[in-house]
């Protein structure tokens, strides 16, 4: 208890003090030593309580009824006349009732006074050299002390060892305080003071009875001061959850008021969408993490942090969000081209030509609709169907047009050709840089399967990575073709071949050579093999001259020649016949087929698996179920040989 008392005093004497810099002094016989530090910095405004010692007394007895014990710990420290009035034996009641407010708080051990019991625990100053802000307190000894100073205010069992023997004998626990030290020795330890004042008053004792009388009284004292430790260590912990339970209320009720702020800032849609471990990243910032309510002030200060830590979640919500978007109307889109493809089937090699999904999800119209935020486009979707058949002429008017912007490009080529129907001129072709193929001529470059790969799609934006997910096929693949196509320069040949057949190449389009069904003959490959002679048509004859023979520096129209009528007549019965034959379905890997009820292409093997797979037909018809891709068709009609030796004899007879 003098313990106490006297930590009491050197607080208020420290508090009191003017030293500005540390000073040590001893206050314990012991030898521990006092630090007496710099004035720490009050908030408020100073002088607010100078008039209260001149209050009526009623007035400041009501007063002092309400006040906690920490309260009255201040009160008594702040001035001398406080002091005074609050220390006497007549102010009991005050600190009585200010204990009796606190809840669950034990009745203060024999010992202690009231001041002593609320100075040690409510005045967080170390009982040795008044630090402040210590936590510590053991409850055996009923002190509190800093870590330096609870190293110097106990002592060994080796320090105290003989006079504990000579006094107690065995039974020191009976009698004296000790702690076990958490330390590295795991050995007792004793209060210095407590020692100190017990070997004086066992010094002092001068018979048997005296001791008796002592050890009895010493033993109350360590059974009262073990009850006590245990009921307020107990209560501390009680403290410490109800204040661990109302600082994650306040904690609780800030993040609710910071969530609040983040709505009125825009980021309620985030919110309620964020991630347990993004929730948690919020909740733990320092500036959130505070039991401490939120005011408008408040947040200014902590705005710019929180808002800060939210764009990139938000940027990552509205990016999820419309992903999320695009996908729900993409899948629509796609649902409604099935179904257009299912209603117009069956499926010829004209439908090779049309745009897949792709193409129709990128067309601007589209795009533009299913990219609008503001409107409910599924919805829309399935109350205004898509009008496909427009959508598909607009993309194949674009796409030719395209390919005419690229042929008036061309300079001198195109100088001569007529201009309005450019595509659908015979002169006019194209040639893959894929696989190389010659003579593709319009609408035959729409549906060449070089120009739609799915494993060639690279997509550039979000919107294009999701519409690449709804492909079914390669004929969903975005379309390559102004890519890979360009324009056949062997234009002297064609021109040659074209004029053989009696038409102005400028101006014959791909129709009209073709109802001109001439034949012709190269007169250099009927050299070479006498009586027999192969046999083409305009087609066959262009492949034919730039394959087998240099076109450079030679006129074409010089060994090639348009069979007369009659043998005309031969040369297309055989051509027919062959035709006849190659209309059987072929198991060759390399000709592709299509199906007649969904846009998908594949060999002969493939489609008979895909079938079976998909529509359930075990057999299908050529013709009826599966028909033969554009570029597995032969590019003109297949040659022929016939034997024109009579007509080359005749020839030379005319001319001796």
């Amino acid at each position: 208890m003098q313990a106490d008392e006297s930590s009491t005093q050197a607080v208020a004497q420290s508090r009191n003090t003017g030293h500005t810099t540390c000073e040590a002094k001893s206050i314990h016989g012991s030898g521990a030593l006092v630090y007496l530090g710099s004035r720490r910095h009050l908030r408020g405004r100073r002088g607010g309580l100078k008039d209260m010692p001149e209050m009526p007394l009623d007035v400041l007895f009501e007063i002092i009824g309400f006040l906690h014990s920490r309260d009255l710990l201040s009160l008594a420290r702040a001035t001398r006349e406080f002091r005074a009035l609050l220390m006497s034996r007549q102010s009991a009641p005050f600190w009585r009732e200010a204990r009796r407010l606190i809840e669950d708080l034990p009745d203060p051990p024999s010992y202690l006074s009231e001041p002593a019991y609320a100075n040690l625990l409510f005045s967080v100053h170390c009982h040795n050299c008044c630090k402040p802000n210590v936590q510590a307190v053991y409850w055996t000894f009923s002190v509190r002390y800093c870590d330096p100073c609870q190293k110097a205010m106990f002592a060994d069992e080796t320090e105290v060892s003989a006079f504990l023997m000579e006094a107690f004998q065995y039974a020191s626990d009976l009698y004296v305080n000790s702690r076990y030290d958490t330390g590295r020795s795991f050995g007792r330890q004793y209060h210095k003071p407590e020692i100190g004042a017990v070997r004086r008053q066992w010094a002092a004792l001068r018979d048997d009875a005296e001791r008796a009388r002592f050890k009895a009284d010493r033993a109350a004292f360590v059974a009262e001061s073990q009850k006590y430790c245990k009921l307020l260590s107990l209560w501390q912990v009680s403290c410490k959850g109800k204040r661990s339970k109302e600082v994650c209320e306040l904690k609780r009720e800030r993040f609710e008021a910071v969530k609040c702020r983040l709505h009125q800032e825009g980021f309620g849609d985030v919110l309620s969408c964020m991630k347990y471990m993004e929730l948690t990243g919020l909740k733990r910032m320092s500036s959130v993490n505070r039991a401490s309510k939120l005011t408008d002030k408040g947040w200014k200060s902590i705005r710019t942090s929180v808002v800060q830590y939210m764009t990139p979640i938000h940027d990552r919500y509205l990016k999820a969000r419309t992903e999320l978007t695009y996908r729900l109307r993409l899948g629509r889109l796609r649902d409604l081209l099935d179904d257009y493809h299912h209603s117009n089937t069956p499926r010829t090699p004209s439908s090779d030509c049309e745009p897949g999904f792709c193409e129709l999800a990128t067309l601007p119209a589209i795009q533009t609709l299913l990219q609008d935020m503001s409107s409910d486009v599924v919805q829309e979707l399935q109350i205004l169907p898509v009008d496909f058949p427009s959508l598909m002429i607009s993309w194949t008017e674009h796409h030719r047009n395209v390919f005419e912007l690229a042929l008036r490009g061309l300079g001198e080529s195109s100088a001569s050709l007529e201009l309005d129907t450019l595509l659908d001129l015979a002169l006019v072709s194209f040639v893959c840089k894929r696989c190389h193929r010659r003579q593709l001529r319009w609408p035959h470059l729409l549906s060449h399967r070089c120009f739609r790969d799915r494993s060639e799609v690279h997509p550039k934006s979000v919107y294009e990575v999701l519409a690449s997910h709804q492909m079914q096929s390669d004929h969903d693949a975005p379309y390559r073709g102004e890519e890979l196509a360009v324009f056949d320069d062997h234009v002297a040949v064609t021109h040659s071949i074209i004029s053989l057949c009696g038409l102005a190449p400028d101006t014959a389009t791909y129709k009209d050579v073709e109802d001109a069904r001439a034949t012709l003959v190269c007169w250099l490959c009927m050299s070479e093999s006498p009586g027999q002679c192969q046999v083409f048509d305009w087609q066959t004859a262009i492949r034919h001259s730039i394959i087998s023979h240099s076109t450079e520096g030679a006129d074409p129209a010089s060994f090639w020649e348009r069979l007369l009528p009659v043998q005309t007549v031969q040369a297309h019965a055989l051509e027919r016949t062959l035709v006849q034959q190659n209309n059987t379905l072929s198991q060759n890997p390399i000709n592709v087929f299509g199906c007649t009820r969904c846009p998908s292409h594949g060999s002969v093997v493939v489609l008979m698996f895909h079938f079976l797979c998909v529509h359930g037909l075990v057999s299908p018809e050529l013709g009826e179920d599966m028909y033969l891709h554009e570029d597995s068709k032969p590019c003109g009609a297949p040659s022929v040989w016939i034997d024109l030796s009579a007509r080359r004899l005749c020839t030379e007879v005319q001319a001796v």
